[in-house]
């Protein structure tokens, strides 16, 4: 139905400031209005913003199973004992009917029934040990230089921690059987495409289930029926990465169509996904697409822009992606969290290849490899997955960027992660990135894939480059000589060159602000 009403945006100075006027003092009025699909805030931490969303419904839109999914928040917090665990609270018409944890992954709430009503989001960016990413709260406590409850929120990364909406925020409705969840994936025999498919439905156990796969022509090319089951495509096109073959990002439909019988009748729902036909591996040496050897050239991005803040849009995500290819790059990590669903559809298009990063960034302290922070990050994984496993562009998951993966805890705590996300996903490899020495990393033993960042003649040896050569060349012999496993230089570098950080007019210089490092595959040493 995609986004109807009006938010509001309401200023919070503290977690009990105007609560209840916001929940039900500015629920007034009626209208349909268009809401925007992000509103992006400067929360230093904190509850930042309450969002009501002033909401009318036309009778033709009151089906029988109305959902509210929210696409994109940061971290976010309930009230009222700080220092704040990161929550999101959403209320309609003032009852309260969600909270979730955790940003950059969508969560949405069942509202039945629903006609006009007002939506209420409070969000909360701060940040504690056991959130991803997490930070810490220092209070200042001196009368005579702050005020009372004054405090700092602490991080270990290196960019903005927004508040606001930074995505959609969508009503969507289904029939009251239809269809909640495809996992698809896809194998070659010979030249023989295999798509497997598995479908769940909700709402009952009395319903039939057809499937067929499309080329890009809109041609049948395999069908079945079924709620699992296997397609077989004969002469199957294979996604390929950009620059890696002729007809890159060749992509098939996959239509779903559901019918059941139920109390008040007959009913429908169909869903179309699109597929990419392709296999993913890895060796000693090599990572492996559809067979043959890929090497990584890219970036490490990010979800932030001048005009937009981590607000989602269009055109600059279109023309980010005419940057990459510019570039001759085929591939990008989500440094450092998921990016917005629309990104990884275009990475499917382009052939794009993606690691895709969870919010792990900055876990550094003891603290952060508890039991709680654990059970969060595979949480965290497991609705990671069910948002993107079906993107053929996705080709691995990180679990995490530059942890203190040499403390005690940290062998348990990615061993046991790393086991999880094999187990949601067994057909991709998962790593995460490291910049802890090869002889100290407790969580490497554990990967498929050894992601190193490395900034030689940057934090040491400050601009001697002919260093360079001889201790990456070092550090890689060492790291293949104790796992003999695929490497990754995940970051490197830093800085640009003055002048060339963004496009102009004038200068055709490719925006250098979308990376700050670059990231390239290191074949295994002779």
């Amino acid at each position: 139905m995609g986004s109807i009403g009006h938010w509001i945006i309401s200023p919070r100075d503290s977690p009990s400031h105007h609560l209840t006027a916001c929940l039900w003092g500015t629920c007034g009025g009626g209208g349909t209005f268009k809401a925007p699909h992000w509103v992006c805030a400067l929360g230093g931490g904190g509850w930042s913003h309450l969002f009501p969303w002033i909401l009318s419904l036309p009778h033709s839109a009151r089906f029988p199973h109305p959902a509210l999914v929210c696409e994109g928040v940061p971290e976010l917090a309930k009230p009222p004992t700080p220092p704040l665990v990161s929550l999101y609270l959403q209320w309609v018409n003032g009852v309260h009917v969600i909270e979730h944890e955790g940003g950059h992954l969508p969560f949405e709430a069942d509202r039945r029934p629903l006609s006009s009503c007002c939506i209420t989001i409070a969000i909360n960016n701060t940040l504690s040990p056991h959130t991803l990413p997490p930070g810490t709260i220092l209070y200042k406590t001196d009368p005579s230089m702050y005020p009372k409850g004054y405090f700092v929120q602490n991080t270990k990364f290196d960019f903005f921690n927004y508040a606001g909406l930074h995505r959609a925020v969508l009503l969507y409705t289904t029939p009251t059987t239809y269809i909640d969840d495809i996992t698809v994936t896809t194998d070659m025999d010979q030249d023989i495409g295999l798509v497997n498919y598995q479908i769940i439905v909700q709402g009952s156990d009395h319903f039939q289930v057809d499937v067929s796969l499309l080329d890009e022509e809109g041609k049948v090319m395999a069908e079945g029926a079924g709620a699992e089951g296997q397609l077989q495509v004969p002469s199957a096109h294979l996604w390929w990465p950009y620059l890696m073959h002729e007809h890159p990002a060749y992509l098939y439909s996959l239509e779903v169509k559901l019918t059941a019988q139920t109390a008040v009748g007959p009913v429908s729902d169909f869903y179309t996904l699109p597929v990419g036909i392709r296999t993913v591996a890895v060796t000693e040496s090599q990572f492996l697409i559809n067979g043959k050897p890929f090497y990584f050239r890219g970036v490490n991005k990010h979800e932030d822009a001048d005009i937009r803040g981590k607000g989602f849009d269009w055109p600059l995500l279109v023309k980010d992606f005419n940057l990459l290819r510019w570039l001759g790059a085929n591939a990008f990590r989500t440094s450092h969290y998921p990016y917005a669903e629309e990104v990884l559809q275009l990475c499917d298009r382009y052939g794009i290849v993606v690691i895709d990063e969870s919010p792990g960034v900055g876990i550094v302290l003891a603290e952060s490899f508890s039991n709680v922070s654990l059970q969060h990050h595979l949480e965290v994984m497991e609705e990671m997955i069910r948002r993107d496993k079906n993107h053929p562009a996705i080709v691995t998951w990180s679990l995490a960027n530059e942890p203190a993966s040499f403390l005690k805890p940290a062998g348990y705590y990615f061993k046991t992660l790393i086991a999880h996300t094999k187990a949601l996903d067994p057909s991709r490899p998962v790593t995460f990135v490291t910049n802890t020495n090869y002889e100290a990393d407790l969580g490497a033993p554990y990967v498929d894939i050894i992601c190193v960042n490395s900034y030689y003649s940057w934090y040491h040896d400050y601009g001697h480059m002919e260093v360079i050569q001889l201790q990456l060349a070092t550090q890689f012999e060492n790291w293949y000589k104790a796992y003999q496993k695929p490497m990754i230089q995940s970051e490197y570098g830093a800085d640009a060159i003055e002048g060339f950080h963004e496009v102009s007019a004038s200068k055709m210089g490719v925006i250098f602000s979308l990376s700050r490092t670059g990231m390239s595959v290191v074949t295994a040493p002779d």
